[in-house]
């Protein structure tokens, strides 16, 4: 059986890199391209608020493809997954599909305008980090999500008007991206309010792990919402994991939202539903009143 650095290794590259988009092509976000304690990040922030207008703060992670080079890594959300394209689709329902091969399915949008209707998207502030490999590294997982903690997140507080409590915090990651979001969760429980796991990068067999010490955490079976959500495809080859993450969390109490769409583990997936679902979720969760 392949190890899950041996799985991410051999998934293909899939989707093209884009120029950055002008100003003028994201008119409901800035874009910033910034650094703090040495490490490169890409801070959005809504233009759409009213003047003074706190907004929930969202780290954004990448999957293993990005981690070799800053840039990569720091425009992965915006350049390849679809970021301010997901962005301005769920500030401006209805939902609908924008490709021909089906991950969006026409149910799936209809529910995702009826969510948008009952609650519409307010906004979210976004920084978007390199992450290095840090893989089965459990030293380098906490490195980094220190740095997460105690440097990123202060530093976008600064750049942004965003909520002062870490309950408003959430955190999102793509594929390796994912299990290390879970794994931030783990270590910082208290840092943050909601977490939205893409074609999350972990092995089936650790799935009764990972859901009895993140059942172990207070919060998540508590609330009006779901704080955590599993985000996959029919073709991710991370799907079991996935499905057998969620049936161990149900067995444990800890609520959740499972959602599985049409379609591959590559990059136009995410700019079709993927980014789309975590978006909408994060939004949801973190928003309040």
């Amino acid at each position: 059986m392949l190890s899950r650095r041996d799985l991410l290794r051999a998934l293909p590259v899939a989707g093209l890199a884009f120029a950055p988009p002008a100003a003028a092509d994201a008119p409901d976000v800035e874009v910033r391209d910034l650094r703090e304690a040495g490490r490169r990040f890409t801070l959005v922030t809504p233009r759409h608020l009213p003047a003074g207008q706190a907004a929930p703060l969202v780290v954004l992670l990448h999957g293993l493809g990005e981690t070799g080079s800053e840039r990569a890594g720091a425009l992965a959300w915006i350049e390849r997954y679809g970021l301010l394209t997901s962005y301005a689709r769920l500030r401006r329902p209805p939902i609908a599909p924008t490709q021909a091969r089906g991950d969006l399915t026409a149910a799936r949008a209809r529910e995702l305008t009826a969510a948008l209707a009952a609650r519409p998207f307010a906004g979210l502030a976004l920084a978007c980090p390199h992450m290095p490999n840090v893989s089965g590294d459990r030293a380098a997982t906490a490195r980094y999500a220190r740095w997460v903690v105690d440097a990123l997140v202060p530093r976008a507080r600064l750049e942004a008007k965003v909520h002062p409590g870490d309950d408003r915090v959430g955190l999102a990651g793509c594929s390796l991206g994912g299990a290390v979001a879970l794994d931030l969760l783990l270590l910082h429980p208290t840092r943050f309010g909601a977490v939205s796991g893409v074609q999350t990068a972990i092995g089936a067999g650790s799935a009764p792990a990972y859901a009895a010490k993140l059942a172990a955490i207070a919060g998540l079976a508590a609330g009006p919402r779901p704080r955590l959500q599993l985000v996959s495809s029919l073709g991710d080859p991370f799907l079991r994991a996935t499905r057998a993450l969620a049936g161990e969390l149900t067995k444990r109490g800890a609520r959740h939202e499972l959602c599985v769409a049409p379609g591959p583990h590559d990059q136009p997936w995410l700019r079709e539903i993927g980014t789309l679902e975590a978006l909408r979720f994060l939004d949801a969760a973190l928003g309040g009143a």
